[in-house]
């Protein structure tokens, strides 16, 4: 009896919003059709949301409206509509929807980097100050783990993590409450390594508060800093390698600049100004395919107007990275891997760097500095040691993996495989000589 109860009044529910959405005065954005009761339910793509996305936008225009499950979502295809509304708005588009798995609170930092590391150690050494020593290392395969469950899910909101998170609780608990208690005691013993944890809980007990809410928040801000910018930011460098090998000219073209820059050193980020072709190459590489499709969704918090539509209060609102980055308004031929459409004209083509892959408003990612420099420094760092290549079959012939990725919250490239060969006997010492 309760179960026909609820369902009655979902259907009631959901044809009274169908209802009042066509009597107002300001009209809904344009969409695909949809049915009175269950509205877009049905047309709701499963696979490969960005690209279907992005067909809509070009069919209906860059604000599309859609209904799921009685939830109003709102689809920004353009540049202009996201900024408009997540920029110069973000008063009301500032909030999100609430996932369980992905509450991260918004602490603000700057942090300086040195050094040349691999972007899979980079996380946990920031986070934590934990070296990695060996593959055995127990932190990178739980937060591989995690990773690969809450990233593999599908979209925030809409997927089988956030209806049931206690599927991922036991690898959440091991890696948050154990990293967190390893620098505690690495404190108390004099041993702890300067990282991003050990700085705020020196912070905290200077203070001389007790406040178990505000350490829980450091345990959280840590062991996301960690887990999620580990998979956005290794997701990019993976990307990034699986694109070069595809252009050798444009790799050719990169090593003639570092060598004619670095004259046989390693990069520094001192470096970076000096060397405007390899920035093109990446931003590139993050334009071409982007990494987060679909950004991460905002939620409007009142009844807005945009156009002469409707903006109904709580919608999910999402700017997809996807149709922006290939907009032919912006970017000329956009399906054409070209670094030279950022140079400045006459030597390019003075295209903007897509720099809202870290988000719009209020909401862009707390981390983006560090995710953007420890991408640039392992890329000048690969591309100065190595020349990337297909990997070469039986009879000596190179062979190029398709142009294929996995999808949901982020994109990477399926696996595929590849050759790092050193450019030089010089460089072979260079390396050895620092390990």
């Amino acid at each position: 009896m309760l179960f026909y109860f609820a369902l009655a009044s979902f259907i009631a529910l959901r044809f009274w919003k169908w209802y009042t959405s066509t009597r107002g005065q300001n009209p809904l954005p344009p969409g695909p059709p949809s049915l009175p009761i269950l509205g877009h339910a049905l047309v709701m793509p499963r696979k490969d949301q960005a690209g279907v996305f992005l067909d809509w936008s070009k069919r209906y225009g860059d604000v599309v409206h859609v209904e799921a499950l009685g939830q109003s979502i709102i689809i920004l295809g353009s540049h202009e509509a996201a900024y408009d509304l997540l920029e110069k708005r973000s008063v009301i588009y500032s909030d999100r929807p609430r996932f369980p798995t992905f509450e991260l609170p918004r602490t603000t930092f700057t942090p300086t980097l040195h050094g040349n590391a691999i972007v899979k150690l980079l996380s946990h050494y920031i986070a934590y100050g934990h070296r990695v020593a060996s593959a055995n290392d127990p932190y990178p395969k739980i937060a591989e783990r995690v990773t690969e469950i809450l990233f593999g899910a599908g979209t925030p909101g809409l997927n089988s993590v956030d209806i049931l998170p206690i599927q991922v609780r036991p690898e959440q608990e091991e890696l948050q409450r154990g990293a967190f208690k390893k620098v505690q005691n690495e404190m108390a013993t004099g041993t702890a390594r300067h990282s991003f944890l050990s700085k705020h809980l020196e912070e905290y007990i200077s203070s001389g508060k007790q406040d178990d809410e505000h350490l829980e928040r450091l345990s959280l801000a840590a062991y996301h800093m960690h887990g999620v910018g580990f998979e956005t930011t290794w997701s990019t460098v993976e990307s990034f390698i699986f694109h070069i090998m595809r252009f050798p000219e444009i790799q050719k073209r990169v090593h003639e600049e570092l060598d004619r820059v670095l004259g046989g050193r390693l990069p520094d980020y001192a470096d970076r100004d000096s060397l405007p072709y390899l920035e093109c190459v990446i931003q590139e590489s993050e334009r071409w395919h982007t990494v987060v499709p679909l950004g991460v969704p905002h939620r409007v918090m009142e009844d807005d107007i945009y156009r002469g539509m409707l903006i109904p209060k709580g919608s999910v609102v999402i700017s997809n990275i996807q149709s922006i980055t290939h907009d032919k308004r912006v970017y000329r031929d956009p399906e054409t891997f070209l670094p030279e459409r950022f140079l400045p004209k006459p030597q390019g083509f003075g295209e903007p760097i897509p720099d809202y892959n870290f988000g719009y408003g209020r909401r862009v990612c707390p981390g983006r500095y560090l995710a953007d420099a420890s991408i640039w420094i392992v890329a000048a760092s690969l591309l100065t040691v190595f020349e990337i290549c297909p990997k070469k079959d039986k009879d000596g012939l190179e062979v190029m993996p398709p142009l294929e990725y996995n999808t949901s919250l982020t994109s990477h490239p399926k696996m595929f495989q590849c050759q790092f060969n050193l450019r030089s006997e010089k460089m072979r010492a260079t390396i050895e000589s620092l390990a």
